[in-house]
């Protein structure tokens, strides 16, 4: 009778577990759906597609146990999947980062207390309509174009009230900068400044890759107040840079990435978690505080799907990722 007792109780547990799996199975296929059509992500002819769901149900677990923290207090910025969630670290090092330090240049002095005092707690130049949407740099190792590109626009709009889009493919097909294997700022401002500006993105479209290594550049026309006439870089020092960010205007940062920031969601991103994957370029914006936390703002090169919109929060004035010790730049318009 013990032995039947027994054998009953087993199937009955394996039946309740199996139902759970199932449950879970559903629930699964559920969410990579729907990653899938929030993102339009067309899955290829050859991609590993069970790879691909596993990536992202992995993520999402890991970003279930970090929002709780968030909900608690215990966190500064949430974590969600997004378009590059089906990514495998190395996949992601090789395709969607692509900042290498340069030489390092002079930079400008440090400056002093007295020069802080009358700045504002909170600026953005995006409230001033002089900094571009978010792009998509896509799968290309481009990001330093796309923030030295922005830094241009931004200042080409501020100072000479021309704010049309620039092209980032021009940059990427005919600099002295390496295509989608990385690079820095200096490389497109020394471009811009020999072709005397840059094209519109309407004259040469991106397409995330080397097409026709630059074979008609010079046929296409510049736009008027592109014309890159040198650059300025700055110290390792949060307050001179967050000086020169309000009183002159956008600038090109470099920092380290680890694996948590490419899930970044929303808030003030402070900590680090997962792999080293890389170098990555972004445009400074802004910077302020909340409950006694300083960030900067920034706009990044993965579309306005990723973070808040496509910008992020970084916490400010610790070095975070070496943020402010890669050697910011701006560029000097004629």
């Amino acid at each position: 009778m013990l032995k039947y007792t027994l054998i009953f109780i087993i199937a009955a547990l394996s039946a309740v577990l199996c139902q759970q799996d199932q449950k879970t199975l559903i629930e699964e296929e559920k969410i990579f759906n729907a990653w899938l059509k929030r993102h339009g992500i067309d899955v290829p002819a050859d991609a590993d597609f069970n790879k691909w769901k596993a990536n992202v149900i992995a993520k999402f677990r890991e970003h279930e146990k970090h929002n709780e923290k968030y909900r608690k207090g215990e966190e500064l910025f949430m974590r969600g999947i997004n378009h590059l969630s089906h990514l495998s670290n190395e996949e992601l090092k090789a395709t969607v980062l692509g900042f290498s330090a340069p030489t390092a240049d002079d930079t400008l002095p440090v400056v002093s207390k007295d020069a802080l005092k009358d700045l504002p707690d909170y600026f953005n130049w995006h409230d001033k309509g002089i900094v571009q949407p978010p792009q998509d740099q896509k799968q290309c190792g481009s990001c330093y174009i796309f923030s030295t590109i922005g830094a241009i626009e931004a200042h080409s709009c501020y100072y000479n009230h021309q704010c049309e889009k620039l092209s980032e493919q021009e940059a990427l097909e005919c600099s002295d900068g390496r295509g989608c294997n990385g690079g820095w700022s200096q490389l497109i401002y020394k471009y811009t400044q020999s072709k005397n500006g840059a094209t519109a993105l309407k004259n040469y479209g991106y397409q995330a890759k080397v097409v026709n290594k630059c074979e008609d550049a010079g046929s296409r026309p510049r736009v008027n107040g592109t014309t890159v006439v040198g650059w300025k870089t700055l110290p390792k020092h949060a307050d001179t840079i967050k000086f020169y960010l309000y009183s002159n205007g956008p600038m090109f940062v470099g920092f380290d990435v680890y694996q948590n920031f490419v899930d970044y969601k929303s808030g003030i991103y402070h900590n680090i978690s997962g792999d080293k994957l890389g170098g990555h370029a972004v445009l400074l914006i802004g910077y302020g505080t909340e409950n006694g936390v300083d960030y900067w703002i920034l706009k990044n090169s993965w579309t306005t799907n990723w973070g808040e919109s496509g910008f992020f929060r970084f916490k400010r004035g610790v070095d975070l990722c070496g943020i402010e010790s890669g050697g910011p730049t701006y560029p000097i318009m004629s």
